[in-house]
């Protein structure tokens, strides 16, 4: 018999473990080829040089071929196949690529969330950071990112490492959220250990309670300081009427323990009597302060 065809192009279709993977530097490179040939493994597009590794195909035309890679590398593969007449095939036109990781990624970075925290909108926000690209990304509520997640999302994105993923939080609650993220190769990160908090408010700040003014009432000053308590950190607004309404005479922030005293523009020689709500910084305004406090400017001289 006479024979000077050149077999069919052989085919590399995957790895056995699975590439990529954390498991095996010894993987079995398994295809298709002519039956019966012998099948050279080449690290090399033009399938040149020494092979890699050589075996053969069965009378199916399958291979099976282990082969022996560096750890945490990644390693192309072309293949080429000679039958029994020693007519050799083409190289294979495309590599098989085998990935082997035992890197540990880095955890990601929970930056923000969407709408901003704390909110009164939402108890589905967007949590946004960055992970490790092609990663899978898994949202928790425990500090060690211990039990089920509350989502998982697997990062796809066309903006490099950066990602964006829905949860759902509970109405009018407080969220420490942390993060992992495990690579194509399984590998996981360290849980995150900074917690991203997201607040949940829809409940609105008691009215603030106004208590004086400096200077004390009567007195020439036409911008007195109306002093009271409110929520920590909410911002009282002042007006002149008993629903809050109208033009505001003054604003400012509560501190830290709650107190405040906010500059009023009043009158001159005219009494003012002064109400105030409260903003708290999800948004949620109070009803209007019960008790006002009433200033009283004498600018005039006496008779």
């Amino acid at each position: 018999i006479h024979d000077d065809t050149q077999p069919t192009v052989p085919i590399i279709l995957g790895a056995t473990p699975e590439s990529p993977n954390n498991q095996s530097t010894e993987p079995v490179l398994y295809g298709s080829a002519e039956p019966n040939a012998t099948i050279r493994i080449y690290g090399n597009d033009t399938c040149s040089g020494a092979a890699s590794a050589v075996g053969s195909s069965s009378p199916i035309g399958v291979f099976e071929i282990q082969v022996t890679v560096e750890p945490n590398s990644t390693t192309d593969y072309w293949v080429a196949s000679e039958d029994i007449a020693a007519n050799i095939s083409p190289c294979s036109p495309g590599a098989y690529r085998y990935i082997h990781d035992t890197l540990t990624p880095q955890a990601p970075v929970l930056e923000a969330t969407s709408p901003e925290s704390p909110s009164n909108t939402s108890t589905t926000p967007l949590v946004i950071g960055t992970a490790e690209e092609l990663g899978m990304v898994a949202i928790f509520t425990t500090t060690d990112c211990s039990g089920d997640p509350l989502t998982t999302k697997y990062n796809d994105t066309s903006d490099g490492e950066a990602f964006e993923v829905s949860i759902t939080v509970a109405d009018n609650d407080t969220t420490a959220l942390h993060a992992t993220v495990t690579d194509p190769a399984t590998n996981t990160s360290p849980c995150t250990t900074e917690p991203l908090i997201y607040i949940h408010d829809t409940v609105a700040p008691v009215p603030p309670v106004l208590t004086g003014t400096t200077p004390a009432s009567p007195s020439n000053n036409p911008v007195p300081l109306i002093d009271g308590t409110s929520e920590a950190l909410s911002e009282v607004t002042l007006y002149g009427t008993p629903d809050c309404t109208g033009n505001e005479l003054g604003k400012g922030l509560a501190t830290d323990e709650g107190t405040f005293a906010i500059s009023a523009f009043v009158g001159f020689d005219a009494e003012t009597v002064l109400y105030g709500n409260a903003t708290d910084s999800a948004g949620n305004v109070s009803g209007c302060s019960v008790d006002p406090v009433v200033y009283t400017n004498d600018s005039s001289p006496p008779q």
